[in-house]
C-alpha cells in the first residue's frame, strides 16, 4: 500500500469549460484510521456531467467547497479497518472523491454501499448499470412507463443515466431516445434528434499496489 494519497482538489469555480488550475493535484500522507473507521483504496472513478454542476452551485447536494477533494463516485476496496461493519477486502461504492484513499466511518456510512464480487463481471458495472446511474435510469423508466410509439425525452442525454435509459428503452421497445432540445420540422410538426449516448466513463486510479 502506498503512503501517499493523491487528491484532485477544487481550487476555482470554473466559468465555461474546465480550465488548468481549476483542479489542483495535491499529495499528502494516507490518513490514519481511528476506532469506528475504515480505509478504502479507490480503484475506479466515474466521471459524470453532474460534477461540473457540483463545482459551481448547490443542487440536490451542497456545492463542493474550495480546497476540498472534488466530489466523485468511485469503487473502492477496504485495505484496513477498525469499523465493525467493514473488513479488509470488502468492496464498496460511494462518494470516494477524486483521490486514492478515502475514510469510511459512521458519518459517511450512508454514502457507501458494499457490493458483491460477481464472477466474469467487471467491477466497473457498479459505477454504471448496477450503480446509482443505473438505478436513476431504471426508476425514471418505471415512472415514465414508455410504450411502443412513444418518444422518450431524457435531459442531459450524454450522461451515464441517459445511456442506461437508452439501454432500458431498447428493452421496453420505446420509439427513440431524444436529445434534450425538442425541435420542429419544415411542416411545423415536432421532431426529435435521436442519439445513442456513450456509456459510463470509468477511470482506473493507476495504483498497482
Amino acid at each position: 500500500m502506498s503512503n501517499t494519497n493523491r487528491q484532485l482538489r477544487l481550487q476555482n469555480r470554473p466559468k465555461g469549460l474546465l480550465a488548468p488550475g481549476d483542479l489542483q493535484l495535491i499529495e499528502s500522507p494516507v490518513p490514519e484510521i481511528k476506532d469506528g473507521q475504515a480505509l478504502a483504496r479507490v480503484k475506479y472513478l466515474s466521471t459524470d456531467p453532474t460534477m461540473r454542476v457540483w463545482m459551481v452551485s448547490d443542487t440536490y447536494l451542497p456545492i463542493v467547497p474550495i480546497g476540498e477533494a472534488m466530489r466523485a463516485i468511485g469503487f473502492a476496496e477496504i485495505v484496513e479497518s477498525r469499523h465493525p461493519d467493514y473488513k479488509k477486502g470488502d468492496r464498496v461504492t460511494g462518494f470516494t472523491g477524486l483521490q486514492d484513499y478515502v475514510i469510511v466511518d459512521e458519518s459517511a456510512k450512508r454514502s457507501f454501499q458494499k457490493v458483491p464480487k460477481i464472477p466474469f463481471v467487471s467491477d466497473t458495472v457498479f459505477l454504471g448499470v448496477l450503480g446509482i446511474n443505473g438505478l436513476t435510469a431504471f426508476f425514471g423508466m418505471e415512472i415514465a412507463a414508455p410504450k411502443k410509439g412513444d418518444t422518450l425525452v431524457v435531459p442531459a442525454a450524454a450522461s451515464p443515466s441517459a445511456s442506461s435509459s437508452d439501454k432500458l428503452e431498447r428493452f421496453t421497445v420505446a420509439a427513440s431516445l431524444a436529445s434534450p432540445v425538442a425541435t420542429t420540422n419544415a411542416h411545423g410538426s415536432p421532431r426529435s434528434s435521436v442519439s445513442t449516448p456513450p456509456s459510463t466513463t470509468s477511470i482506473r486510479t493507476g495504483r498497482k499496489n
